[in-house]
């Protein structure tokens, strides 16, 4: 299985310039882009607020960041999402988890979609025993198996949808709890930077282009590739990308697309005996995602080149 967004996800690469950021700092700003069918703004919690969100239908969002930690729990629907300029991709489904460092860029596409979004500011929500959180890293999470955090997201949205009955303060210690289970879960000691420039030293790119090239497509894995050079799925995605100047499933796809190119136009193999060449899981699998990259089916583009 792959850690990027699938074929059928309605969702391009942002390819955004810092400069081309949103940043959506107050709850009135999520309330203007948004819209939330509820949230925790009339009340005025401090330190956490809490929205749900339902779209039926496809959608999109610009590329953003919050300003604040993020948990984001899926009830239904599907979201494609692409972190970070594009260095790390996923899709949610239903009961879908998330939890985002502050300013983490994403871009996302969304259809029929029911969830909720709860932002926390760690400096007025953290108890005094966390001590100093600025020694901290967050490491973003991408469906972690954390039923507690679940537990509680929905308990937030059940809040949420019958008038905060338990009240203000109930909601912010919720949101104290929250912290603190995040911290205590996802947070490490801020690590050395790896590499030259935070990225990959050149052997252990060289030794991860290698590994992606030999790859089957239906044995391709992130976290394998970051484990082989000591990181963390997260760190190395960033890593790959800073030293490769693109993510790591696209270095993976593209690098089979110029095989296939090379292979059509030496017109020695068939379509059927490329694809299990280049080890993509089907045939059709091969065409469709070769007429994505070139806009050509593989017998279209052979008879271009070849005539």
């Amino acid at each position: 299985m792959t850690d990027s967004i699938p074929d059928s996800a309605p969702i391009e690469p942002s390819g955004s310039k810092p400069s081309d950021l949103l940043r959506v700092r107050r709850p009135r700003d999520i309330t203007r882009l948004f819209h939330p069918s509820v949230s925790s703004e009339a009340v005025g919690c401090r330190g956490i607020f809490a929205w749900v969100y339902k779209e039926q239908g496809r959608g999109r969002t610009p590329t953003l960041a919050f300003s604040d930690l993020t948990v984001a729990l899926l009830h239904t629907g599907t979201v494609a999402a692409e972190f970070d300029g594009g260095a790390v991709s996923h899709l949610f489904g239903p009961s879908g988890l998330a939890v985002l460092p502050p300013e983490m860029p994403m871009a996302l596409a969304y259809a029929d979609v029911d969830c909720t979004i709860i932002h926390l500011k760690p400096e007025l929500l953290a108890p005094p025993e966390m001590g100093d959180l600025g020694r901290l890293e967050l490491i973003p999470q991408l469906d972690p198996s954390d039923l507690c955090l679940s537990f509680l997201a929905s308990y937030v949205r059940e809040q949420l949808e019958t008038g905060l009955p338990s009240g203000r303060m109930a909601l912010q210690t919720v949101g104290s709890s929250i912290l603190a289970h995040v911290m205590g879960m996802y947070a490490i000691d801020r690590p050395p930077r790896q590499g030259r420039h935070g990225g990959l030293t050149p052997r252990q790119l060289h030794s991860v282009k290698q590994a992606i090239i030999a790859a089957r497509d239906d044995e391709f894995s992130l976290a394998e590739l970051a484990q082989s050079v000591g990181l963390s799925y997260w760190h190395f995605c960033r890593a790959f990308k800073q030293s490769a100047g693109e993510a790591p499933y696209r270095y993976f796809q593209r690098q089979r697309i110029a095989r296939a190119r090379q292979l059509l136009a030496e017109n020695r193999l068939s379509v059927t005996r490329i694809a299990a060449e280049l080890r993509y899981a089907s045939p059709s699998h091969f065409s469709t995602a070769f007429k994505r990259a070139m806009g050509l089916s593989p017998r279209a583009y052979r008879s271009s080149v070849v005539g």
